[in-house]
């Protein structure tokens, strides 16, 4: 008697293997994407939950580790994001002069924060305190120096008209 295989067999195999690559290889092959997808979806949940009128949190920018930290939450950036600057109204922190600078919630302020991709693009993260409304837009390199210059002189309108 030979021993082998029945069609119902084979057929339950391939099914089990084709929805496990379906699942697993999206996964994979899409790594970029989640990564900021997770980023921006940490910032703005920690941004919306933290932050409230009656008590203020931090809002650092640490350069050294390379990511945003929200009260006790640090978020990192996504792979081949490098945070460059934290901008405030009137000041402008680079990662070459600190290693790691924070602020206060309380106030009405608007932080930027500018990171440098490998192809010469920017990812801009605007912060609205103490709302903690949270806008993050892909810039050039020539936008990016334009939204450096706005809000540190505190021109957000201006810079909502021109983008």
């Amino acid at each position: 008697m030979k021993k082998a295989f029945t069609l119902l067999e084979l057929v339950i195999v391939l099914l089990i293997v084709s929805l496990t690559l379906t699942i697993t290889l999206p996964a994979f092959f899409n790594i970029e994407a989640t990564s900021m997808e997770n980023f921006e979806n940490k910032l703005k949940t920690a941004t919306n939950s933290v932050f409230n009128f009656s008590n203020p949190i931090e809002l650092c920018a640490d350069f050294k580790e390379n990511s945003i930290n929200v009260g006790k939450e640090k978020i990192s950036l996504p792979r081949g994001k490098k945070l460059k600057y934290m901008i405030l109204p009137g000041k402008i922190i680079s990662s070459e002069s600190s290693s790691k600078f924070c602020i206060s919630s309380k106030g009405f302020k608007t932080i930027g924060f500018l990171a440098k991709e490998s192809t010469n693009k920017y990812l801009s993260i605007l912060v609205f305190l103490p709302s903690g409304e949270t806008e993050i837009r892909f810039l050039s390199e020539a936008e990016g120096e334009t939204f450096k210059d706005k809000v540190s002189k505190g021109r957000i309108v201006e810079w909502f008209n021109y983008y």
